[in-house]
Protein backbone atom coordinates (compact mmCIF):
# COMPACT_ATOMS: atom_id res chain seq x y z
CA UNK A 1 0.00 0.00 0.00
CA UNK A 2 1.04 3.56 -0.68
CA UNK A 3 0.33 6.67 1.34
CA UNK A 4 0.88 10.05 -0.27
CA UNK A 5 2.80 12.06 2.34
CA UNK A 6 2.53 15.24 0.27
CA UNK A 7 -1.26 15.04 0.17
CA UNK A 8 -1.43 14.47 3.93
CA UNK A 9 0.87 17.44 4.56
CA UNK A 10 -1.24 19.72 2.35
CA UNK A 11 -4.44 18.70 4.14
CA UNK A 12 -2.99 19.23 7.62
CA UNK A 13 -1.51 22.60 6.58
CA UNK A 14 -4.90 23.64 5.23
CA UNK A 15 -6.52 22.64 8.53
CA UNK A 16 -3.90 24.53 10.52
CA UNK A 17 -4.31 27.68 8.39
CA UNK A 18 -8.12 27.66 8.38
CA UNK A 19 -9.57 30.94 9.71
CA UNK A 20 -11.13 30.80 13.17
CA UNK A 21 -14.77 31.30 12.09
CA UNK A 22 -14.55 28.50 9.52
CA UNK A 23 -12.94 26.20 12.07
CA UNK A 24 -15.68 27.04 14.57
CA UNK A 25 -18.43 26.39 12.01
CA UNK A 26 -16.96 23.01 11.07
CA UNK A 27 -16.53 22.07 14.73
CA UNK A 28 -20.13 23.06 15.57
CA UNK A 29 -21.48 21.15 12.58
CA UNK A 30 -19.48 18.10 13.66
CA UNK A 31 -20.90 18.37 17.17
CA UNK A 32 -24.52 19.26 16.44
CA UNK A 33 -25.12 18.33 12.78
CA UNK A 34 -26.04 14.68 13.41
CA UNK A 35 -28.59 15.72 16.06
CA UNK A 36 -30.11 18.27 13.69
CA UNK A 37 -30.26 15.62 10.96
CA UNK A 38 -31.99 13.24 13.40
CA UNK A 39 -34.52 15.94 14.29
CA UNK A 40 -35.31 16.42 10.60
CA UNK A 41 -35.81 12.65 10.22
CA UNK A 42 -38.23 12.63 13.17
CA UNK A 43 -40.10 15.58 11.67
CA UNK A 44 -40.35 13.77 8.32
CA UNK A 45 -41.65 10.64 10.04
CA UNK A 46 -44.18 12.69 12.05
CA UNK A 47 -45.54 14.33 8.91
CA UNK A 48 -45.51 11.09 6.87
CA UNK A 49 -47.46 9.07 9.43
CA UNK A 50 -50.58 11.09 8.59
CA UNK A 51 -50.29 10.14 4.92
CA UNK A 52 -49.23 6.52 5.45
CA UNK A 53 -48.14 4.10 2.74
CA UNK A 54 -44.94 4.66 0.81
CA UNK A 55 -44.15 8.00 2.43
CA UNK A 56 -44.32 6.46 5.89
CA UNK A 57 -42.10 3.58 4.81
CA UNK A 58 -39.56 5.97 3.30
CA UNK A 59 -39.49 8.19 6.38
CA UNK A 60 -39.20 5.16 8.65
CA UNK A 61 -36.29 3.74 6.65
CA UNK A 62 -34.34 7.01 6.50
CA UNK A 63 -32.42 6.53 9.79
CA UNK A 64 -31.37 3.01 8.82
CA UNK A 65 -30.30 4.07 5.35
CA UNK A 66 -28.38 7.05 6.75
CA UNK A 67 -26.61 4.83 9.25
CA UNK A 68 -25.71 2.18 6.70
CA UNK A 69 -24.51 4.82 4.26
CA UNK A 70 -22.26 6.33 6.88
CA UNK A 71 -20.59 3.04 7.79
CA UNK A 72 -19.58 1.90 4.31
CA UNK A 73 -15.90 0.94 4.39
CA UNK A 74 -13.67 3.36 2.51
CA UNK A 75 -9.99 2.77 1.86
CA UNK A 76 -7.64 5.18 3.58
CA UNK A 77 -4.77 4.36 1.25
CA UNK A 78 -4.57 3.25 -2.36
CA UNK A 79 -2.98 -0.04 -3.35
CA UNK A 80 -0.40 0.08 -6.11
Amino acid sequence: MHFDDGWYSRVTELARDTPGPVDTAVRLWSDYGPGLFAAFMVLAWWRARRVGGARLATASAAPLVARLGGTRPRPLVTAR
